[in-house]
Order: structure tokens, then sequence, then C-alpha cells
């Protein structure tokens, strides 16, 4: 292995080092008491959750030792993309419950009302077409997740990847209710995502 290919072998190791402690799902995760009493009370009011502290020094300090020995190559470019990425996750991961949370997510991931990649399609927009099209969604007592369109009943695979017709129409899955968000829960749940979350 040349010097060049060394370099960009120990910055991707450094990185993956440096992205090990940014775990923001597992972070905000409810705990199992938690997520248990809020669906009995019929997700009638979000419950206070304290979430652990993060602190995001030790990953900004490793990224910007990563970023000092970037060069202008391809790679290097990707790589300071990457270093990029996951510093800003580290601000977002710390930034739990407060209105920087959600500037961070939408730097990260962008909002709904983002272009994607083809420059004209919206996640929002997607989500819209989704719900015309998807007439029901449930599981079967497997936990096999089935939807129902064009009165047709469809399954998929663990990852949601690949659907295909139901072999067997005669099982009767247990489908999702269709219940609009209680106002004070749609609030809520604005207040704690989207710019007004109360501060630690």
């Amino acid at each position: 292995m040349n010097k060049q290919n060394e370099r960009i072998s120990d910055l991707s190791h450094r990185l993956y080092q440096a992205s090990r402690e940014i775990r923001i799902l597992s972070h905000i995760r409810w705990p199992t008491e938690i997520r248990e009493t809020f669906f009995k009370q019929k997700e009638q009011r979000l419950p206070e959750v304290t979430y652990p502290h993060f602190e995001p020094s030790n990953v900004i300090m490793q990224i910007a030792g990563i970023q000092a020995e970037l060069g202008e190559s391809v790679v290097d470019n990707w790589l300071g993309r990457q270093a990029n990425i996951i510093a800003n996750s580290a601000l977002m991961k710390s930034s739990v419950g407060t209105e920087q949370f959600y500037q961070y997510s939408k730097e990260l991931y962008g909002a709904p009302s983002d272009p994607l990649t083809d420059g004209m399609s919206t996640s929002l927009a997607l989500a819209h077409q989704f719900d015309d099209v998807i007439e029901s969604i449930g599981v079967f007592a497997d936990g096999t997740v089935v939807v129902q369109s064009a009165r047709q009943l469809w399954v998929t695979d663990a990852e949601l990847l690949n659907w295909q017709p139901a072999e067997d129409t005669n099982i009767t899955p247990r489908w999702s209710s269709s219940e609009p968000v209680p106002l004070n829960l749609h609030e809520a749940i604005t207040q704690q995502y989207r710019g007004n979350g109360p501060r630690p």
C-alpha cells in the first residue's frame, strides 16, 4: 500500500471511530415504560422525557484533526463531506430538546418541502401520494407488514424494500386505525421538534 492509500485509509478509520459515538435514534428512544404508557393512554399527550446529556467536544475535536489533514483530491473532498456530517450529527445529538435540534436535522436531512435528488419531487409530496394510493396498513399475526392498495394485499420484506402480492388472502390482517392526531398532541410534537422545545 502506497503512502496516499495509507493516508486515506487512516483518515477513513478515524472518521469511523468518531462516528461510533453518534447513535441519534437510540439516544432519543423513549424508555419502554414511557412508550407503553403513551400508547395505553391513546396517544393523547406527549410524555415528558429526560434525554441523556451528550457532550460533542470529543467528536468535534477528532473531526477538526481529520479536516486539518485533508487534501484536495476527489476522495479528500468526499471525506470532508462525511466529516461535516459527523460533526453536525454530534451537535444535533447534543441539542436534543432544544430548538437547535430541528435546525441541525434540517441541515443534515433536509425539510419535507425540500427537493429530492431529481430536483422536482419532495418528501412531503411523496407522502401525500403514498397516502392517496395506500388504503390501509396492517400486520399479519407473524409480524409481516401488509398494505392494501387497489383492493390487493401486498407484503414486504423486513427492510420494507421489496413488495409482492400476498399469497394467502384468506388471512385477515390486524389493520391500523385511522384517527386524527389530537390537537394538543400535534402542537406538543411541533414545539418539541420544530423550534420551541424545552431547554435542558
